[in-house]
């Protein structure tokens, strides 16, 4: 087990070398799933994405471990690769159901313009139980995806939620989300409480400020 655990530290160094050295001592299938950490490391090293993607699912195939078709996912999708992403989301989310693999399928499926499945798997993580995921984002997300779909309330709903969060980075956008859906349901009461608000907040854009004042 020590020497599993030093060549995993060696390739986090870098020190490549040492790792090859510590793999050659391990039992065969310990050693598999090092030496695919190995050549990601490397791949990753040579500044080449497409040969790392390509190592990584390389690995993932091998050791049957998904965390490496997440991490080729997640490259893809800093790429914004996303009809790569689609691809494998599925069965991440089979093989692993994680906050981060749930997040890649969201995205990858509002990106491929399937908004009702990407609402449903939004629905799905947020009515569950919080297991790590960013639930604000996510819910800001929500609301967009809701109020995209015709369904205000929902997405009022949403937004209610995190102006109580009282994230102050972002507070002044989520207030003129939320008066804006106040004020498309009708809420005039709601709205000018929205509005006094974001009068206070000393980030509101002019532009803004005086939108909000014409209302």
């Amino acid at each position: 087990a020590w020497t599993y655990w030093r060549a995993q530290a060696a390739i986090a160094l870098d020190d490549f070398e040492a790792a090859r050295a510590f793999i050659a001592q391990l039992p065969a299938k310990p050693a598999r799933a090092v030496r695919a950490l190995l050549r990601a490391a490397e791949a990753r090293r040579s500044g080449d994405p497409a040969a790392l993607v390509a190592e990584l699912e390389a690995s993932a195939a091998e050791t049957g471990d998904p965390a490496f078709l997440l991490q080729a996912c997640q490259q893809q999708a800093a790429a914004e690769n996303w009809p790569y992403v689609r691809r494998h989301v599925d069965q991440l989310m089979a093989t692993l159901p994680s906050p981060e693999s749930r997040r890649l399928a969201i995205y990858a499926r509002l990106k491929s313009r399937e908004v009702a499945r990407a609402a449903l798997l939004l629905d799905q993580v947020l009515d569950g139980p919080d297991e790590g995921d960013d639930r604000v984002a996510l819910r800001r997300l929500r609301a967009a995806v809701r109020e995209g779909l015709g369904n205000v309330a929902g997405a009022l709903e949403d937004m209610r939620i995190v102006v109580e969060r009282l994230d102050d980075a972002q507070l002044t956008a989520d207030l003129l989300v939320l008066a804006r859906l106040h004020f498309t349901l009708g809420e005039r009461r709601e709205f000018a409480i929205c509005a006094a608000r974001l009068k206070e907040r000393v980030d509101l854009s002019a532009t803004d400020a005086m939108q909000v004042a014409q209302v």
